[in-house]
């Protein structure tokens, strides 16, 4: 069995079925990690009744494909069907949230990436092809110019894993939050200084500008949190759906806005549909995205348009309880919007 010692949100895993794995968040059960799936052996494309890339990727001599869509309600049936029926030890009842969600057992893991180990390897390697040189120039760039260390920077996606092509993305993973908000104000002076461009491809990206290119490659950079930075403890807390709500409100906190889960702390609400009796008596503190795509995309003193699902939270370690709305429950046309 791999040795996992903390998996963080993002960490690749390989596993024996040969399915591709990607680690969410950092609260996790005992020799399980929650985790979304995001490759599938070729050879079980067969089983699922999925729209698939036009595009095979190479993993160690294994044909891999991955659906155009993940993240759908319909989706995500279609592939826990699909895994009930013939991998059911990756389904697992959560208690906490009462649902089921997908896991990856410890004892089913071959391979295990981490961003900031893979970068690591990348900057020893002794004859990188022309994506792995770019990758290292703009990397080192970025962190003599933003003053983050190397050891703070890691690489994720195909070239992480090693499937890339030259037309891959380059994928860079940022560890902290202060080192996060460094390399995005450094990125933004890189632009001015006309060295690299800004890529908006949806509407969020103009909000986020984590999305750009260089020297014609598109590069992405995201945060992850530092050990020191990792709070959750799983089971502590209990999550009880109420119903979705649609709101506007004013961000007051936002220090966590770059992980995933997105931390949004809020006051000062206002209905946009017929809620505001329910807003009354479940006034929610925060807001969590759990989709990537609202990552930082508001910052203390915002006003935001919000739809989410209402929770209740209840602390089983303090006796305690308050409401938060979560973007990215599984239900249809959930989003954070700035006003």
């Amino acid at each position: 069995m791999v040795l996992i010692q903390t998996p963080r949100d993002g960490d690749i895993i390989f596993t024996k079925h040969g399915f591709i794995f990607y680690a969410f968040g950092y609260d996790h059960p005992i020799n399980k990690i929650i985790a979304y799936l995001k490759y599938i052996p070729k050879e079980l494309q067969n089983q699922f009744n999925l729209n698939w890339i036009p595009f095979e990727w190479n993993f160690r001599n294994i044909s891999l494909v991955r659906p155009k869509k993940l993240y759908s309600p319909k989706i995500f049936k279609e592939i826990q069907r699909v895994f009930k029926a013939n991998y059911p030890e990756y389904l697992y009842f959560d208690p906490f949230i009462g649902k089921t969600v997908f896991v990856v057992p410890h004892h089913l893991i071959k391979i295990y990436f981490v961003p900031e180990i893979q970068l690591r390897h990348l900057l020893q390697k002794s004859n990188p092809d022309p994506l792995e040189r770019d990758a290292i120039e703009l990397i080192q760039m970025l962190s003599r110019k933003a003053q983050v260390p190397l050891s703070d920077f890691g690489i994720h996606g195909s070239l992480s894993t090693g499937m890339h092509t030259d037309s891959s993305d380059i994928d860079i993973a940022i560890y902290g939050a202060e080192n996060f908000l460094r390399v995005k104000k450094t990125v933004f002076l890189l632009f001015k200084e006309k060295k690299i461009e800004y890529l908006n491809e949806t509407s969020s990206d103009e909000i986020r500008m984590n999305k750009c290119l260089y020297k014609g490659r598109k590069f992405v950079f995201n945060g992850i949190r530092k050990i020191d930075e990792l709070r959750e403890e799983y089971g502590r807390f209990k999550y009880t759906p109420i119903r979705t709500l649609h709101f506007y409100c004013d961000v007051v906190e936002s220090r966590e806005r770059m992980f995933r889960p997105a931390l949004y702390n809020i006051e000062d609400y206002f209905p946009a549909d017929n809620d505001s009796i329910l807003l009354q008596t479940h006034w929610p503190s925060q807001v969590i995205s759990m989709i990537g795509e609202f990552r930082d995309v508001a910052r203390r003193g915002d006003e935001v348009e919000v739809q989410g699902l209402l929770e209740k939270v209840e602390d089983l370690k303090e006796g305690n309880s308050y409401y938060r709305i979560v973007v990215g429950s599984g239900r249809e046309n959930e989003f954070i919007r700035p006003v």
